[in-house]
């Protein structure tokens, strides 16, 4: 069977449900980059935009693509969802266009779990990070009030999850490779981010997308990243640092010691102009009383 593009993208896929676990459960959220924004800023018009579909729809019929519901328990098992659910069928969209979802793109810096790049894989788009609910649960919270101090304060849900370093990961992976564009989920939640060579160092990320949202969808979000993505031209590469001597300007869990980069190198944001680490800005993972002060050394391998 098969349906158009509009009808592909249109679909609500379906709610993976994330099984708590009684023993520490592995993740990936110790960055080969300690270095974060200079701020985060709310994306505003992201949503509207998504909704005006103003980008290219391919014609033709493309093959209905089968979804998987299966509940989450580990980091491998949202990667897996958020690929056949949403990137796999939209994937059939982007490949008429030159562009396709993939592990790796030669050249990159870092090691996002998928990375938009053309069909030969020699240009990256968007990097895209997948984590846990154990690390990433903001609850009814948003990103930019997780990383401004002074909303910091006003928080007090005991059950929100999250550990900045993962900031880290997917703004300088944008930041280091030129890229404007991001993704972050743990299937569950997706955020956007974009950044613009006027404001090298600001990260700009939407509210929460979720699975069963509609209008737009989050098939039709992803989608329409994607068009901006495929139409945009990288930029300034920010100064890459390659060693050892950095923090992760953080508090880290005792127990989290793996990595999300798999090129034994470290890489870390840099720049003569924009590096400027404000305090503001550098406080605590989430949950507060789960931590313990840390002096860990970012760089090792993932996974």
């Amino acid at each position: 069977m098969t349906e158009t593009a509009d009808q592909l993208l249109s679909h609500v896929v379906p709610i993976c449900q994330w099984i708590p676990q009684i023993s520490h459960n592995p993740s990936s959220t110790l960055s080969a980059y300690p270095r974060f924004s200079s701020d985060v800023r709310e994306w505003v018009e992201f949503f509207q935009d998504a909704k005006l579909k103003q980008y290219h729809i391919p014609g033709g019929q493309f093959p209905i693509s089968p979804t998987i519901a299966q509940s989450l328990r580990v980091e491998k098992d949202a990667e897996t969802r958020f690929y056949f659910n949403i990137l796999g069928p939209i994937q059939t969209l982007l490949e008429t266009q030159g562009a396709t979802f993939c592990g790796r793109c030669p050249g990159l810096l870092g090691s996002p779990d998928y990375v938009l790049c053309t069909n030969d894989s020699t240009v990256a788009k968007i990097p895209l990070e997948i984590k846990t609910q154990f690390n990433l649960n903001l609850c009814s919270c948003h990103l930019w009030q997780i990383y401004r101090k002074a909303d910091q304060d006003q928080i007090t849900d005991q059950n929100l999850q999250f550990k900045k370093r993962i900031l880290s990961q997917i703004f300088s992976a944008m930041a280091c490779n030129g890229l404007h564009y991001g993704i972050l989920s743990n299937y569950s939640a997706t955020y956007f981010f974009k950044r613009a060579e006027t404001s090298k160092t600001t990260l700009y990320v939407t509210r929460v997308a979720q699975p069963n949202d509609t209008n737009p969808t989050l098939r039709e979000c992803v989608y329409y990243i994607s068009q901006l993505a495929i139409n945009d031209s990288a930029g300034e590469k920010l100064k890459c640092i390659r060693g050892n001597n950095i923090s992760s300007n953080g508090f880290d869990d005792e127990t989290d010691d793996t990595d999300d980069n798999s090129d034994n190198q470290d890489y870390t944001y840099g720049s003569s102009s924009d590096d400027n680490d404000s305090s503001d800005n550098y406080d605590d993972d989430y949950p507060s009383k789960k931590i313990k002060r840390g002096s860990k050394k970012a760089g090792n391998s993932k996974k």
